[in-house]
């Protein structure tokens, strides 16, 4: 069986979505965030995952975590940023590693010169969410994910 889950920084710890003002090109931001904990049940269920909570073991993320290397970021601008729109990509993924404190990470630019106003709305709400210990405005990061489950045991369960 085959699932499409929606994972998002609602459900799941993730660390906040990390704009650096470095970079040597014009039109690269980059970014760094963590896209989940490794090996850790989810705080929540995930969008699609039937009300369960998921763990990615550490065998799932070693043997996955590359194939977000090339991939797109992508955001439903219009609608607030709260949710996926694939035909609005402006960003990409450049490497993918799995860190010394069990979560996944990924890091990659902005197209800055071409988001300019995505910029300045995720460094607005990183800083008001900083500057005020407010999580809600927090910008973060999510993923959609394919799951496998073996047996109906597993599905009636927590995915692993």
């Amino acid at each position: 069986m085959l699932r499409t889950l929606k994972m998002s920084n609602q459900t799941i710890r993730v660390q906040h979505f990390k704009l650096s003002d470095a970079g040597g090109h014009p039109n690269k931001v980059p970014f760094k965030c963590a896209l989940f904990a490794v090996d850790v049940p989810s705080d929540g269920s995930p969008q699609g995952a039937g009300g369960k909570k998921i763990r990615i073991s550490s065998a799932v993320c070693d043997a996955n975590l590359q194939t977000f290397v090339g991939m797109a970021l992508n955001i439903d601008y219009v609608n607030g940023m709260a949710d996926h729109d694939p035909r609005f990509k402006v960003a990409v993924i450049e490497k993918a590693y799995r860190s010394m404190d069990g979560f996944a990470w990924v890091d990659g630019y902005i197209y800055g010169k071409d988001f300019p106003d995505v910029v300045a709305t995720i460094r607005y709400y990183n800083g008001l969410a900083a500057e005020y210990n407010w999580s809600d405005y927090q910008f973060g990061a999510s993923l959609e994910m394919e799951a496998r489950y073996k047996t109906p045991r597993m599905m009636k369960t927590s995915w692993t």
